[in-house]
C-alpha cells in the first residue's frame, strides 16, 4: 500500500465516524489500534469501515499515547508504505489536505506538521475567542528504513526532528481538534488535564464564554490568527 493511516482509538466516540471518514479518504487502508476499555460502538465503526484492513487490540488497558506511537511505527515497518498518516482519533485533517499533502510528497521533507483549531460544542464550530495555543504536531511522515529506527517523542514527533527542522514541512492549513466538540468531551478533558502543547489544564478556561465561528477550509494558520485578533478588536 502506498498510503496508510493509523487510527488509535481510545475515548472519542461522539464523532468517530466523521473523523475516520475524513482520514480514510486520503489513505489506501486503515490500521486500527484499540483496547478493551473502549466503547464497543467505536470498535464496530472501525470494523465496518470499508477501508479497515486490520484491527489490533492494545495489550495495556491504560491509554499510553507515546507507547502506541512506537507500536505503530513498528507496525508500519512491517507494512512498508510510502506515506503514513498518524492523526489522533479526535483530529480532522484540513479539508484542503490533498493540496498540502501533494506539496509534501513532492518535497524533500520527511515529516509533515500541523497547527490546530479547537472545536467547541460542535465538531465544525471553531473557538476563536479565546483561541487556545496549539503547537505544531507531526501527523504525517514518509516511511523509510532510516526513519523507522528513530524513536518517537512528544508532539507525535520523531527524536531530533522538530517542526522547524530542515526535514519538517509545516502545513499552512490547520487540522481540527474535536476534543471539545460535546459537553461530555469537555468534561472528560477537564478530568484528563492539560499538556505542554495544548494548555487546557485551567478549569477557568472551560467556564468562560467562548466565541465560535463555522470552520472555513480556505483559511490558513495566519488567517485564523488574524480572525481571532479582529474578533477581539471588534468586541473590545
Amino acid at each position: 500500500m502506498k498510503t496508510i493511516a493509523f487510527i488509535r482509538l481510545h475515548q472519542f466516540n461522539e464523532h468517530q465516524q466523521e473523523a475516520m471518514d475524513q482520514v480514510a479518504q486520503y489513505a489506501d487502508g486503515l490500521f486500527v489500534l484499540t483496547h478493551k476499555l473502549i466503547d464497543e460502538g467505536m470498535y464496530e465503526i472501525a470494523e465496518n469501515h470499508p477501508k479497515c484492513i486490520c484491527i489490533k487490540r492494545w495489550e495495556k488497558p491504560k491509554y499510553a499515547n507515546l507507547a502506541q506511537l512506537r507500536f505503530c511505527l513498528k507496525w508500519a515497518s512491517k507494512i512498508k508504505p510510502k506515506y503514513v498518516l498518524d492523526f489522533d482519533e479526535d483530529e480532522i485533517p484540513p479539508h484542503r489536505f490533498n493540496e498540502v499533502f501533494d506539496e509534501f510528497k513532492a518535497s524533500d521533507k520527511t515529516t509533515m506538521w500541523f497547527k490546530g483549531l479547537w472545536s467547541w460544542h460542535g465538531i465544525y464550530q471553531i473557538a476563536v475567542d479565546p483561541m487556545r495555543r496549539y503547537l505544531a504536531h507531526m501527523k504525517v511522515y514518509k516511511w523509510s528504513e532510516e526513519i523507522s529506527k528513530i524513536d518517537r517523542k512528544g508532539f507525535n514527533a520523531f527524536e531530533r526532528i522538530k517542526y522547524n527542522s530542515p526535514e519538517a514541512f509545516l502545513s499552512r492549513y490547520p487540522l481540527v481538534h474535536a476534543a471539545f466538540a460535546t459537553p461530555e468531551l469537555i468534561a472528560n478533558r477537564m478530568l484528563v488535564g492539560g499538556s505542554k502543547g495544548h494548555m487546557y489544564n485551567s478549569e477557568s478556561w472551560f467556564n468562560q464564554a467562548v466565541r465560535t465561528v463555522p470552520y472555513n477550509k480556505n483559511l490558513t494558520n495566519r488567517d485564523w490568527v488574524k480572525l481571532h485578533h479582529e474578533i477581539i478588536s471588534n468586541n473590545s
